[in-house]
């Protein structure tokens, strides 16, 4: 990772509502390649920075910089062939057909008729074999599994072909099978198409697993750290441990505890 290109810059960035924010400065940098998950207790802030990462809402301080350019003097369809973003909200064409939603991803880069290019068909296609959603494509969205529906949208993503792809809970709603296939499936991504991924998660026990770094919300700051940092499983059980929940750093998950 050390030789890799820095995608993005955070510099002193804070984010929050009508000018209040929910956390200190904090600073870093993402990488080609990396694949960082944000984790933090409920109502800290994870969503919110992911939105102002991909600007659909403006930071409270700070600056966020892409390839060096001030995200602040970009426009959002400059931002969107640089960061592809999948949220948990419901679509407002559930009818659609799975390969025109896939297609969607090419829309920062067709002409005002939506025609596509020898490139945008190319790049779909390349997106549909990386997610395997080939066997979906003449089905309407809302018929899909919650499972479908998530490699779906991971497959609009691809398709977008940003340097970037941000993703707001995507296992939500997901059974464990799903769950950890979408994380591999992502860090795969990271890998084998140098991608920077960003996700806002609960999964704790996959992300430190595959993770390359965590951002990790804890009381008013945002700890930029490695799963594999010795003092990590340290913190993890300062913020989530509870009375009936411990986490248990060998295994990278939590034990209930027996009254």
């Amino acid at each position: 990772m050390n030789n890799s290109q820095t995608n993005i810059t955070l510099d002193k960035l804070q984010v929050g509502y009508n000018m209040q924010a929910l956390h200190e400065a904090f600073s870093s940098k993402v990488n080609t390649g990396e694949f960082i998950c944000i984790i933090g207790k409920n109502g800290t802030g994870k969503s919110t920075l992911l939105r102002t990462l991909a600007g659909i809402q403006k930071p409270v301080s700070g600056q966020i910089f892409l390839n060096e350019t001030d995200m602040g003097h970009l426009s959002l369809k400059k931002i969107a062939r640089r960061i592809a973003l999948v949220l948990t909200e419901s679509l407002q064409d559930p009818y659609i057909r799975v390969f025109d939603l896939i297609a969607l991803g090419r829309q920062v880069y067709t002409d005002w008729k939506h025609h596509l290019s020898e490139v945008d068909k190319n790049m779909i296609h390349h997106a549909i074999s990386v997610t395997q959603t080939g066997e979906l494509l003449n089905k309407e969205f809302y018929k899909l599994s919650d499972g479908q529906k998530q490699r779906v949208q991971l497959a609009r993503a691809l398709a977008q072909d940003t340097a970037n792809i941000f993703l707001d809970e995507p296992t939500n709603h997901l059974d464990i099978q799903y769950k950890m296939d979408t994380f591999l499936l992502l860090q795969k991504m990271a890998r084998q198409n140098q991608k920077s991924i960003l996700l806002s998660t609960h999964e704790i026990s996959f992300a430190m697993q595959l993770a390359d770094r965590i951002w990790l919300f804890d009381e008013g700051n945002i700890r930029d750290i490695k799963p594999q940092d010795k003092e990590t499983p340290q913190i993890i059980e300062k913020i989530f441990n509870t009375e009936s929940i411990r986490f248990n750093p060998k295994t990278s998950t939590f034990d209930f505890l027996k009254k």
